[in-house]
């Protein structure tokens, strides 16, 4: 059978204007929230599994309910890992959107390096909490374990992520560690924050596990970063692309993928 992915952060479901930078930060800040476009995206890719980070939600609205509702994948989980630094009173979090039933649900937090730093408005910054969603999916013909997660920006904090630093390789060890899974079939797509089109010196442990990753080539964001990611083992590789022609501040990858 054959499935089709997408991983996306979705930066609260900002889009800029079309006539604004799409380099400058200020664009995606001030933009508006558009959720019908993420929405649009979603269906037009025909994707059956959807992972989503930096989702809003609060005590009333939900980001990923929405999302689902609007994309007719039934099944969605939702988990928020600090309070959002986008807009004021959301929970920042991630999100998996299903066409196939969710049998299990957890999430864990990484260890949190706790970097700060001046930014450049003046304002002090702090690392926020991390952390990976982890699901158990009903394929009909198998069960595919499928994480999804947002890694902490190490490089904004002047830190090297493959570095020997105690802080950074403590929470890189952390990192590997809930990745680490014995399933036959495991999918793994997040937003790494790291640019690179491969992982295999930041996590080479999971490399190691016999996982396999698709080369990250295109950029995933306009500023010709490559900081999403996608892994898996069990199954083959058919397609893998990046849409380039959406307005927020990451773009989507789609992939296809095969299990004989």
């Amino acid at each position: 059978m054959e499935f089709k992915t997408m991983q996306w952060n979705i930066g609260g479901g900002r889009v800029r204007n079309t006539d604004a930078d799409s380099q400058a930060y200020s664009s995606y800040a001030n933009g508006e929230e558009r959720l019908e476009i993420i929405a649009e995206t979603i269906k037009a890719t025909q994707a059956d599994l959807v992972t989503l980070q930096e989702t809003h939600a609060d005590r009333i609205r939900i980001q990923a309910n929405l999302l689902a509702e609007r994309t007719d994948l039934s099944y969605w989980v939702h988990d928020v890992y600090d309070e959002s630094h986008l807009k004021k009173g959301q929970g920042l979090g991630q999100a998996v959107l299903s066409r196939f039933p969710i049998l299990s649900h957890r999430f864990e937090f990484f260890e949190n390096p706790k970097l700060e730093m001046t930014a450049p408005t003046g304002e002090h910054w702090k690392m926020h909490n991390k952390g990976t969603t982890t699901v158990e999916l009903d394929l009909g013909e198998a069960h595919l374990e499928l994480k999804t997660l947002h890694v902490f920006p190490y490089r904004k904090f002047g830190s090297d992520p493959c570095s020997d630093e105690p802080r950074v390789k403590v929470s890189r060890e952390s990192i590997e560690d809930k990745l680490h899974s014995n399933a036959r079939l495991l999918l793994i797509q997040g937003d790494f924050n790291y640019d690179g089109e491969s992982l295999k010196l930041f996590l080479p442990g999971l490399f190691e596990a016999g996982i396999q990753e698709i080369l990250q080539q295109e950029p995933t964001t306009p500023k010709g970063r490559h900081y999403d990611h996608a892994l898996y083992r069990g199954f083959e590789i058919i397609s893998s692309h990046t849409l380039t022609n959406v307005l927020t501040d990451h773009y989507p990858i789609v992939s296809t993928f095969r299990i004989e």
